[in-house]
């Protein structure tokens, strides 16, 4: 039985430079399809600095922000934020 559809990716879906639209399109498939099925996102939360990504993230019924590290230092050497973005 399906509960969800994640959204991850072999890097950070929301780097995608189309991500709204196909979040739009997810959402718009899953309406017609299958309206009971949840659409969930996993990210780094790298870009949640950028009011057209986070826009797209609230499409989904969930988000998940995972953390890779846990101090600042490492932060910055392991995600290589491209913004002011802080752990």
């Amino acid at each position: 039985m399906l509960f969800g559809l994640l959204i991850s990716g072999n890097g950070e879906p929301t780097l995608h430079p189309d991500f709204e639209n196909i979040m739009k399109g997810l959402v718009a498939t899953r309406n017609e399809l299958m309206p009971t099925l949840k659409i969930l996102v996993m990210t780094n939360g790298d870009s949640l600095d950028d009011r057209e990504i986070v826009r797209a993230l609230n499409l989904a019924d969930e988000r998940i922000v995972k953390l890779d590290v846990a101090t600042e230092d490492s932060f910055r050497s392991f995600n290589k934020p491209l913004s002011r973005t802080k752990l």
